[in-house]
């Protein structure tokens, strides 16, 4: 059982290494890697590769709670599904970017990013149970990656994919491909995207958040001020041509971003009012126990 099974459906810790030049993908390199890996994780026995070149090892998903890594042409990627905690996931990710060096030659210079990725809940049931669909019986899912998602569709692999931005305006750019529906269909006027922070942290180092948060007023408010250049730096970090990015950052399409990073209280409480009305929360939740009295942004 994961450390959230009372409040979402699923919970995931992943991370995913991206590099500038291919990785290997020669068969001795490899099963070299997975092998080695096995050592550790016996039970991670399904091996198998995707159409892109993409190499898979993971366990029996049958079970509900499973790891899983693959081998893409540029992204190295480690994941836990409902792990029973945090740190069982992290010794995972730890091993494999430990091993990447030696047995994948990753060098820091090809390093293009590295994200660890926490998810939990599905807020698309909600829309699909609008439609009169369950999601436990009348949906398979499977897990395909962001950056993978639009592949997977225009190829067939799968009938539907949760796109974020920027894949999912890249994707409607090229045509072929129709939007079913949006998030805030099923959630609208509430917040989906936060910063926080633990109140033990907070509390032991009350001049450091204290810096953050007026970094991320300073971060916000130049953001806003000039959009061509919020474009052009996103387009650097995200690899994402301006013209797609023009289609919906910082226009009402996108994620709304208050002035000075101020924490919209009123849609968090929402989302929380939405989340418990559909079973996916155990209990109504007070968003105002958040907000610090002190250090909560706007700070200047």
């Amino acid at each position: 059982m994961n450390p959230y099974s009372s409040l979402s459906d699923d919970f995931f810790v992943n991370v995913n290494l991206g590099t500038e030049m291919e990785l290997p993908a020669n068969r001795e390199t490899i099963l070299h890697f997975y092998e080695r890996l096995q050592k550790t994780y016996p039970t991670m026995r399904n091996f198998y590769s995707r159409d892109r070149g993409d190499f898979v090892l993971e366990e029996d998903k049958d079970k509900g709670s499973y790891r899983w890594c693959s081998i893409e042409p540029r992204r190295l990627c480690s994941g836990y599904v409902n792990p029973e905690t945090v740190q069982v996931a992290m010794e995972q990710h730890r091993l494999i970017l430990e091993l990447a060096p030696y047995m994948l030659s990753v060098s820091p210079l090809d390093c293009e990013a590295l994200d660890l990725l926490f998810e939990q809940g599905r807020p698309f049931n909600l829309m699909l149970r609008k439609a009169g669909l369950d999601p436990e019986k009348d949906i398979k899912l499977v897990e395909v990656g962001f950056a993978l998602s639009e592949d997977a569709l225009r190829s067939g692999r799968v009938d539907a994919v949760n796109m974020n931005q920027p894949f999912a305006a890249r994707a409607e750019a090229k045509g072929g491909v129709r939007k079913l529906f949006a998030l805030s269909e099923a959630l609208p006027n509430i917040v989906h995207i936060l910063e926080a922070c633990r109140k033990d942290f907070v509390e032991k180092n009350p001049e450091l958040v204290t810096a953050y948060v007026k970094d991320i007023t300073a971060a916000m408010k130049m953001a806003l001020a000039d959009r061509n250049e919020t474009m052009k730096v996103v387009s650097e970090v995200m690899k994402a041509p301006i013209p797609v990015l023009d289609t919906y950052l910082l226009k009402p399409n996108d994620f709304a971003r208050e002035p000075g990073a101020a924490p919209n209280f009123a849609g968090i409480q929402a989302m929380f009012d939405v989340y418990t009305d559909n079973k996916m929360l155990p209990k109504k939740l007070d968003a105002s126990v958040l907000k610090h009295p002190k250090i909560v942004a706007p700070m200047e």
